[in-house]
C-alpha cells in the first residue's frame, strides 16, 4: 500500500517502467504502452486484457497487475478528478475540447453535451458561441465510439509547471523523469462537432 504520508514509495519495478506510470496524487495507474495514455480501473483481469491488447506477452502483463494489486487502491476513474487549471497530469494524453462560455466550468469533447449542458443548466440565452476551445484531460481512453458517454473531463493549462515538490514526488515514484504526454494527431479531434474549427498545435 502507497502511504506518502508514513514517507513510503511504491516504485515501479524494473522492466515495467516503459508500460505504467504511477500517480499517487490521484491514486490512478496509467498505462503508457504504445503510446495508450490512460488510466484503467484496479483490476487485474482489466489490465491484464488490456496490457495483451498492446501485444504485450502474458507472463508481463500478469507482473504488471500483481504489482498493481498490491497498491490496494479502489478509486474509479470517476474519482479523484483533478481541478481545473492545473498543468497536465503526466502520462494522459493532452486533447483539444470546448467549454462552456457562461460557467466556464462544463468542459467535453462535444459541441453537443455542451449545448445541452447550457438547457439543463438553465443558462440565460447566448446571442454569442456557446463554446470555446480549450485543451483537457480524461483519466478514460478517449474512443469515438463512446463520444456520448459520461465522462469527467478537466481543463489543463500547459503553459503551468508542476512545483519542483511536486516534481521531484513523482519522479522518485515512477523512476525516471516523468513528461506530459500530448497526442495532437488531427483524428483525435474528430470527437469534437464540425461546428467547431480546430487547428494543430
Amino acid at each position: 500500500m502507497v502511504d506518502e504520508d508514513a514517507g513510503t514509495k511504491s516504485i515501479v519495478p524494473q522492466g515495467l517502467e516503459h508500460l505504467i506510470r504511477i500517480n499517487t496524487e490521484y491514486q490512478k495507474v496509467i498505462c503508457i504502452g504504445d503510446g495508450c495514455g490512460c488510466a484503467k480501473e484496479i483490476s487485474t483481469k482489466k489490465w491484464v486484457q488490456h496490457l495483451r491488447g498492446h501485444a504485450v506477452p502474458r507472463d508481463i502483463a500478469e507482473k504488471v497487475s500483481s504489482f498493481i494489486k498490491g497498491l490496494e487502491w479502489n478509486m474509479s476513474l470517476t474519482e479523484a478528478i483533478p481541478p481545473h487549471g492545473l498543468a497536465p497530469q503526466p502520462g494522459i494524453q493532452v486533447i483539444d475540447g470546448v467549454r462552456c462560455t457562461q460557467c466556464r466550468l462544463f468542459v467535453s469533447t462535444s459541441t453537443i453535451d455542451v449545448k445541452d449542458h447550457w438547457e439543463t443548466a438553465g443558462h440565460d440565452p447566448c446571442d454569442g458561441c456557446l463554446v470555446e476551445l480549450v485543451r483537457i484531460q480524461t483519466w478514460g481512453k478517449i474512443d469515438h465510439e463512446q463520444r456520448y458517454s459520461v465522462r469527467t473531463f478537466w481543463e489543463v493549462d500547459e503553459d503551468a509547471h508542476r512545483s519542483s515538490a511536486e516534481q521531484a514526488r513523482y519522479t522518485e515514484v515512477n523512476g525516471y523523469e516523468t513528461q506530459t504526454s500530448q497526442n495532437t494527431e488531427t483524428d483525435d479531434w474528430e470527437d469534437v462537432s464540425n461546428d467547431v474549427e480546430y487547428k494543430e498545435r
